[in-house]
């Protein structure tokens, strides 16, 4: 969802707080909005002066949506970074951020867990040498000291039981990670009710000034598609507003 507004020149400041609250608001409203990039290209320190007047700056902290600050160029700095959730050096480097590609994701997840399963490997060999070789040791210098053993076991069990602990935290940490990964999914999203508009060429519509009455538009849903009419068009009314009639 994008919200445009002045970056430079007179009414620059107020236009970028009111885009900032829009968004807050259509996310207030169940709008699908997960973060705010505050973004602009580079340019001289007058011309990034709006991000450094102090409405703009109090309506980032505000903001009840994470905030990413990506205004200029790496080496510019305006005072919405010092209130934003994180500071990415470029507009193309915050869409990176925000949106992580789904392939390198799961090949950063499958990394970790090769990494992972070699990281066992390894502890369980150096425990099983360990073992052996204070079995070797407790044969030659106590044959017969039984209780010697019993702590060598116990040992053994807690040693185990904490790397079983270890396992099991990194397997939550990958789950955590498979989830995220499936979030990234567009299915998963159209899954949840939302649906895809297309024009009669296939083309994604996304404002509602790209409608005009009698359309013919398609619904692509999670589990197919429908063709459907508009009855009308309210700019900036909610989705209970809005009438396509199949």
């Amino acid at each position: 969802m994008l919200a445009p507004c002045r970056v430079q020149g007179e009414g620059a400041p107020e236009s970028v707080v009111q885009a900032i609250e829009a968004l807050n608001a259509s996310a207030d409203d169940g709008a699908p909005i997960d973060v705010l990039i505050v973004a602009r290209g580079g340019g001289s320190a007058g011309d990034l002066a709006a991000f450094n007047s102090e409405i703009v700056v109090r309506a980032a902290y505000a903001s009840a949506l994470p905030l990413v600050s990506a205004v200029g160029h790496e080496t510019d700095v305006t005072l919405i970074d010092f209130v934003a959730d994180v500071r990415a050096p470029t507009p193309s480097a915050a869409a990176e951020l925000v949106a992580p590609d789904r392939a390198e994701e799961a090949a950063r997840l499958h990394q970790r867990r090769e990494a992972l399963s070699r990281a066992i490997d390894r502890m369980t060999e150096s425990a099983r040498i360990d073992l052996d070789a204070a079995r070797e040791r407790l044969d030659v210098a106590a044959p017969d000291c039984d209780s010697e053993r019993l702590r060598l076991d116990a040992l053994l069990g807690r040693g185990w039981e904490v790397a079983q602990g270890r396992v099991a935290t990194a397997r939550l940490g990958l789950a955590g990670q498979a989830a995220r990964l499936a979030t990234l999914d567009p299915r998963a999203t159209l899954a949840r009710g939302y649906a895809i508009v297309e024009d009669a060429s296939g083309g994604v519509l996304s404002r509602a000034a790209q409608f005009t009455p009698d359309d013919r538009v398609r619904l692509r849903l999670h589990d197919g598609s429908a063709g459907a009419r508009i009855v009308d068009v309210s700019p900036g009314g909610t989705a209970a507003e809005d009438g396509a009639t199949p």
